[in-house]
């Protein structure tokens, strides 16, 4: 899928919202820190088209396409994300997409943005969507108000395991 087709894909998402049709919703939901989207593959799907984008620490944007070793639909950038406040950035050549990520339990996400509301999943690391199981974000650091404490009361600098 090139980066024309991603872009259509999220005006499609858009239009499908405008229509009042929307895929998802997002309101009520616990928002999500942004930043924890950096190493995971988001995977979402509208009919046949599917989407499975690898946040790339750095801000590259990557599609899994068929694989990095595929010889016909290779992974490639298709552009970029940041994370601003409570918001994800895309930005696909001169076109800019803003969302909130929202957690709806488990390993289950919705994004609300610029272009609609839909559900998503993440996978760890570079990864194809399907086949593969969904991954909770960071649990106990993935609130945006829990002011970098998780579940124990421990700051971000005093808990075991990966920073994010």
């Amino acid at each position: 899928m090139d980066r024309t087709s991603v872009l259509v894909g999220l005006i499609a998402l858009g239009s499908l919202a405008a229509s009042g049709q929307a895929m998802a919703a997002c309101p009520g939901k616990q928002p999500v820190k942004p930043e924890l989207l950096e190493g995971h593959t988001l995977c979402t799907a509208r009919g046949k088209d599917a989407w499975q984008e690898y946040h790339e620490p750095g801000g590259r944007l990557i599609d899994y396409k068929m694989g990095p070793n595929d010889k016909v639909d290779p992974t490639k950038q298709v552009g970029t994300w940041s994370a601003r406040g409570e918001r994800v950035v895309y930005t696909f050549g001169s076109s800019t997409s803003n969302y909130r990520v929202f957690e709806n339990g488990g390993a289950s996400y919705c994004m609300e943005g610029s272009d609609g509301d839909f559900s998503v999943t993440f996978r760890k690391g570079l990864s194809k969507c399907a086949g593969t199981a969904p991954v909770a974000l960071a649990r106990g650091d993935q609130r945006s108000d829990d002011r970098g404490r998780d579940d124990r009361g421990r700051g971000r600098d005093d808990r075991p395991g990966p920073r994010f």
